[in-house]
């Protein structure tokens, strides 16, 4: 559970303000010990590597259709976001990577694949 930086920062304050121990004002407020300690450092939470997490999925359903072999890197960078939020985009609009029917491994590409037809991100 995530708890706001005002609430934290009251936890920290009261700790202070009393003398508790780590273990005594994690007993009393409910929460972790690590917790605490990780808040003793840092109240705010970290944002992975300072970009945004999400991307518009009509955009990413046309840049697959127009670049169908790139890979997650690619495109976490074209659209200047985390390879996670490319990743979960794709499972949203339902393209999978399947390898082709080629019987040579060797020749074997990965292209993307649209379960559902044609419809793109709407659909």
């Amino acid at each position: 559970m995530s708890y706001p930086v005002e609430v934290r920062r009251h936890i920290l304050a009261v700790r202070l303000k009393e003398g508790l121990t780590y273990e005594q004002t994690a007993a009393r407020f409910g929460v972790g010990i690590a917790s605490l300690t990780r808040w003793s450092k840092r109240l705010e939470r970290k944002t992975p590597e300072g970009r945004p997490r999400k991307i518009a999925l009509e955009k990413l359903d046309e840049h697959v259709r127009a670049h169908p072999d790139a890979t997650l890197d690619e495109r976490a960078a074209h659209f200047s976001v985390t390879r996670n939020a490319v990743f979960e985009a794709l499972r949203k609009i339902g393209v999978t990577y399947k390898k082709s029917p080629a019987p040579s491994q060797g020749r074997r590409k990965k292209a993307a694949y649209f379960p559902r037809g044609d419809r793109g991100a709407g659909g």
